[in-house]
Parts: C-alpha cells; structure tokens; sequence
C-alpha cells in the first residue's frame, strides 16, 4: 500500500491545501500509537510457507524500492490523508522506510539475532 501511494496507483495523493505546513519527521514518528492494529488486508494468512513467505516479501521490497526511485520532486510535495493526518508522499515514503525497520528489528528479536 505504501508503494502504491507513492507512485500513484492508488490516486490519493492531492496539492498541499493554503497554509499546510509538513510535520517535523520527528513529531510524526512521535504521533504513531506504541501498538496499530493493521487492517484485515494487510493481515498474513494464518498458514503460510517459509518460501511464500520469502517470495512475498521480495515481491514487496521490489514494489517499494521501484516506487521510491521514480518519486518525483512534484508528486513527494502533494499530501495524503493517513491515520496520521495530513502528510505528504515523501513522508509516506519514509513511514514505509521505518515501517520496514520496526519489522526487520521484530523479526531479529524472534530470531534472536
């Protein structure tokens, strides 16, 4: 989904409305909730093998990394609605880019690497 509202294929995205002005990288992390509860669509199945767990994952990373490499200047400065208000596709961008580490660091801690 991140993906998607970056390079647009869901069309969300919209002109700063007069007198927004972008929240602080450090003051948005600082709005997300200590515990999100994703919705049903980004849910894992209940089963699912470690290669289509693997594959799925690749899929994704490629999905993002494509889609972060053909942000435009003009598209990073329009804004979408998220659950934490108004933000701008840039910081969709580096939400998903921390979202990405927080999974990583949980995964390491199951692992215990």
């Amino acid at each position: 989904a991140f993906a998607d509202l970056i390079d647009g294929t869901i069309p969300n995205a919209r002109p700063a409305p007069d007198g927004y002005l972008e929240m602080p990288w450090g003051a948005l992390i600082a709005s997300v909730p200590d515990k999100l509860e994703a919705p049903e669509r980004f849910r894992p199945p209940a089963v699912v093998s470690r290669d289509a767990a693997i594959s799925l994952l690749k899929a994704s990373s490629d999905r993002l990394t494509g889609a972060l490499a053909t942000l435009t200047l003009e598209r990073g400065h329009l804004t979408v609605k998220s659950i934490l208000g108004l933000i701008t596709v840039y910081q969709v961008g580096e939400w998903a880019i921390a979202h990405v580490y927080r999974h990583a660091e949980q995964a390491g801690r199951a692992l215990d690497i």
